[in-house]
Parts: C-alpha cells; sequence; structure tokens
C-alpha cells in the first residue's frame, strides 16, 4: 500500500539508513596513503588509524590532529615489523588543544624539512610515541617540539612519553627534542649520528626524566653546552643509566653530558655559559642499527633528499641545474652552455669566437683574425695582415717594399735600394 502503516514494520528494511552525523568509530580498513589517512584523523572524532603493513605513506601537507583519543599505528600491533614509513613534507603531525591525547606506534619517520611533530598542551592533553624511528630530518626545527603550560607532572604522569625510539641521521639547528614547558619522559631510545647547533636534547623549560637511553656519535657545532642541555629554571628529574660515546660538542665546551645551567643566567654566549655538567655513563648504543639509516659506504646513486651542506668529494653525476656561482677550480669538462661568468683562468684552448674586448693576458701564439684595435706590446714577428694605421715604432726587420716617403729614422744598415730623394 502506499499508505504508511501507523505501526512500525517488524521486517528489517532493505535499504540501508543515511546517518546524519559521521561515526565516533573509525573504518577498520587499512590506509595506505597519507591523504586518505590525512582526511579520515582530521574529520573523524578519534579512534585507531592503521597504515597498512610494508606501505610507503608520502607527506603532501601536515596532519592537524583533532583533539580527541587518536591512535595511529603500524598493522594490527603497531610494531616496526611490519615496515609502515612516513616520509617527506615540511611537517607531519600537529597536535595541540586541550583534551588531546594522540599515540604514535610502530613506524618511520623520515625525510622532514620542518620538524616531524609539534605538540603544544593547552592542558588535559597527552602524546606518546612507542617504537618509533625518527630518520635524515632536515631543517631548523626540532624533530620533536612540544610546549606546555608547565603544570605537567614529572615522571610516568609526564604529558609527553618518548620509548624505544631512535633518532638517526638528523639535522636540526635546534636540537633533536626541544621542551618549551611541557613534562617529558624519555626512556629506552637512541640519539645516534645526528647533527645540530645546539644540544640533542634542549630543555629551555619544563622538566625531564631521562632513563636508559643512548647518545652515540651526535655533533654540536656549539650553540649550546652538553649532549643534553637544561636552562636556569628547568628541572631535570631523573638522569639514570644513560651512555654517550664519541660525542662532539663545539665552542670550546666540555661538557660532554648533561648541562644544567646556574640560577639566574642565560645562555646567551656559549664561552660566558656558567653551570654543572653530569658526565653519562661511557657505551654504545648496542643492538642492532636498521638498514633505513645511512650507509657509511658512499653510495653510487644520488640521494632522493637534497643535501643542506656541500659535499667534501666531487659528484659522480653531473649536476642538472647550473650553478649561480663560479667553480673554484676549472672543470674537466666542457660546458654545454656558455658560461655567464668570464674566468679567471687563461684558457689553454684558443677559442673559436672572437671576443668583443681585448684581453688583459697576452696570447701564447698569434691570432688567426687580424685585430680592430692596435696592440700596445710590440710584436717580434712581422705581421702577416698590413696596417690600417702606421706604426709608431721603427720595425725589427727591414722591409722589402720601396718606401714611398724618406725614412726619419738612420738606417744601419745601407739600403739595397737607391734612393729617390
Amino acid at each position: 500500500s502506499a499508505i504508511p502503516s501507523e505501526e512500525s514494520s517488524l521486517m528489517p528494511s532493505m535499504t540501508p539508513s543515511r546517518s546524519l552525523s559521521p561515526s565516533s568509530v573509525p573504518s577498520l580498513r587499512f590506509f595506505s596513503t597519507w591523504d586518505d589517512l590525512l582526511q579520515a584523523v582530521e574529520k573523524g572524532r578519534g579512534g585507531l588509524f592503521r597504515i597498512l603493513p610494508g606501505a610507503m605513506l608520502t607527506v603532501s601537507r601536515p596532519m592537524v590532529i583533532p583533539p580527541d583519543d587518536t591512535t595511529i599505528q603500524c598493522g594490527e600491533i603497531g610494531s616496526l615489523e611490519e615496515s609502515c614509513t612516513i616520509n617527506g613534507g615540511s611537517g607531519q603531525f600537529e597536535i595541540s588543544g586541550s583534551g588531546n591525547k594522540v599515540d604514535l606506534r610502530g613506524f618511520t619517520i623520515a625525510g622532514s624539512i620542518g620538524g616531524s611533530v609539534s605538540y603544544l598542551d593547552k592542558g588535559n592533553s597527552s602524546l606518546r610515541i612507542t617504537d618509533c624511528v625518527f630518520v635524515a630530518h632536515r631543517g631548523t626545527a626540532p624533530v620533536i617540539s612540544v610546549s606546555g603550560n608547565e603544570s605537567g607532572l614529572v615522571g610516568e604522569s609526564a604529558a609527553v612519553q618518548i620509548e624505544n625510539c631512535e633518532f638517526l641521521d638528523n639535522l636540526s639547528r635546534e636540537g633533536i627534542i626541544s621542551n618549551h614547558g611541557a613534562a617529558i619522559l624519555l626512556r629506552g631510545s637512541k640519539f645516534k649520528g645526528n647533527t645540530g647547533t645546539g644540544a640533542a636534547i634542549i630543555i629551555s623549560s619544563g622538566a625531564l626524566a631521562m632513563s636508559t637511553s643512548c647518545f652515540e656519535n651526535n655533533t654540536n657545532s656549539g650553540g649550546t653546552p652538553g649532549t643534553v642541555f637544561s636552562q636556569s629554571g628547568a628541572i631535570l628529574s631523573l638522569n639514570k643509566e644513560n651512555v654517550g660515546h664519541g660525542n662532539i660538542i663545539g665552542g670550546n665546551a666540555t661538557c660532554m653530558g648533561v648541562f644544567t645551567v646556574e640560577d639566574d643566567m642565560d645562555c646567551i654566549q656559549i664561552n660566558e655559559c656558567r653551570g654543572e655538567c653530569q658526565d653519562l655513563d661511557e657505551g654504545t648504543c648496542d643492538g642492532p642499527i636498521r638498514s633505513i639509516a645511512p650507509s657509511s659506504v658512499p653510495s653510487e646513486l644520488p640521494t632522493g633528499l637534497p643535501s643542506q651542506e656541500p659535499s667534501g668529494s666531487p659528484s659522480i653525476l653531473p649536476s642538472q641545474s647550473p650553478s649561480i656561482s663560479p667553480s673554484e677550480k676549472p672543470s674537466t669538462r666542457p660546458s654545454d652552455e656558455p658560461s655567464t661568468w668570464p674566468c679567471g683562468i687563461p684558457s689553454k684552448v684558443p677559442t673559436l669566437v672572437a671576443s668583443e674586448e681585448p684581453s688583459e693576458v697576452p696570447s701564447g701564439g698569434p691570432s688567426g683574425i687580424p685585430s680592430e684595435m692596435p696592440s700596445f706590446i710590440p710584436s717580434n714577428v712581422p705581421s702577416v695582415h698590413p696596417s690600417i694605421q702606421p706604426s709608431v715604432l721603427p720595425s725589427l726587420t727591414p722591409v722589402v717594399a720601396i718606401s714611398s716617403s724618406p725614412s726619419t729614422l738612420p738606417s744601419d744598415d745601407p739600403s739595397g735600394v737607391p734612393s729617390i730623394a
């Protein structure tokens, strides 16, 4: 009948109903692209989001995780063994707000040029990063930057917890981990082969509890003393069973371990910075280092990431982009295009194109093209071309042609031709 019944039917409808609001439970499917994962997280209401094992997700823009309980993990259990990788971008995860609880588990995060994780705690929020590898990040921003209202608890109740993670071959001017006012618990993590103008961990304010972690072959060019730097007023609540080996500190700094600045002092200049240094126990980062880290043997293939610093060795492959500055050394190969810069070294091979300007360096051989400008240096060899203008210098070789006017200079040898005048 076309007339609706006043009583609800006991039979299920054959047409699925449409919800007017998004489900609070995310899809159980696995995500294999960054854009799909980003849209699901940003439009959802928290929950569990799983990355397809073996997937490489290329970052198009940073993911802004909304305030809610959100877990992003690799595979079924969030394990590195399932080989999920997030790569590239100018930033990867942005977390802020109040009541925002985020859990990142079991994947490799690589190749950002603007930091990887940015976390701002505005109250009742937390960030937990477990079993993750951060590798080959490049830029001025820290790999992980955390900020808070300095009201977080220290230790097991810290707002930021980083456990069993590795930080490998990262380049940052502001530290690998930077803390401005949050409470961080760092445990069982490796820092190896990182480079920066400051310490690997910089605590400007807030608190740090650090244990069973290692620091090996990291380079601090001298922006701050120490491998771990704690500013005046920050709290180092725990420094237990941490080891270090082969770390390099520049700027005449002598502290290779954890440096805590004296009260009421701001270390603007490293050579004027005073404080207490706690040495790290001697030891290396034992255990396997995953193959995603760069090899110590030079590769025969170009890298997919541009370098921020010039190489100490010449490239085997020619550059696809022309250099904007002249080379300090002459090239061993001719260029396919004419240079826009004059060379400071005279060429060993004569050019086939006539120059519009006279050379400041005399030629080693006679030119095959007559010059349009008189030479300022007398030639030892008579010219094969007649001069456009009479020479003001006497010839070193007697002339074989009869002159139409008497010479004004006496000859050293008698002429074989009778004089007309």
